[in-house]
């Protein structure tokens, strides 16, 4: 698998610690392999496989699930990382590129590698039902904060938006393998609500 080759052990041990903090339960290590298996089993369609398993690395390097700015704090975080690292800068726009864009999951910027990554990031959406269970909890714990009603307000109107997009997923192949799953998880999640 790519995970070993793309960043100095040093990095990857910071970014695994970053991924074991307490207040994460969905957004884990766990979710980073789960990417990182998904973009080896799919290792022909990224242009540039390197690009995308850094934006998987480093996407959710920052999460504090009372901040809204996770994703551009996680952006910086990849831009300084690889700046120290010499990367070259059309690396270091396109990893920062493809971490933002995980805010919203909007595909903006016309490459064919961010939409692939967007799609990866959201393929728990269509994963059979005891796994998109576990993910709902997950979720429900890193927001245990939230008081219930409040949550089941904000958690509807995300899973509103997302059925009212004409399509989840941007790549064909991997809307034909997790787009009616995911709609079926979320429009049962949303009765559960």
């Amino acid at each position: 698998m790519i995970a070993g080759t793309l960043l100095p052990s040093s990095v990857l041990n910071e970014l695994r610690a970053r991924y074991a903090e307490p207040q994460r339960h969905y957004h884990t290590l766990s979710h980073i392999e789960h990417l990182l298996a998904l973009l080896d089993e799919y290792r022909a369609m990224p242009r540039d496989r390197r690009l995308v398993g850094l934006a998987i690395w480093f996407h959710d390097a920052i999460y504090e699930p009372k901040r809204t700015d996770n994703e551009a704090r996680s952006a910086e975080l990849a831009r300084g990382v690889l700046s120290s690292l010499c990367e070259p800068a059309a690396t270091i726009e396109a990893v920062e590129r493809m971490v933002l864009a995980t805010a919203g999951h909007r595909w903006t910027d016309g490459q064919a590698d961010t939409a692939f990554f967007l799609d990866l990031d959201l393929a728990i959406l269509g994963a059979e039902q005891p796994a998109y269970d576990r993910y709902v909890e997950q979720v429900r714990a890193e927001y245990s904060f939230v008081p219930g009603w409040l949550f089941r307000f904000k958690r509807g109107h995300l899973l509103r938006q997302w059925l009212a997009r004409p399509a989840l997923y941007f790549t064909e192949l991997l809307r034909e393998r997790f787009e009616a799953a995911a709609r079926a998880n979320i429009a049962r999640e949303l009765q559960a609500l």
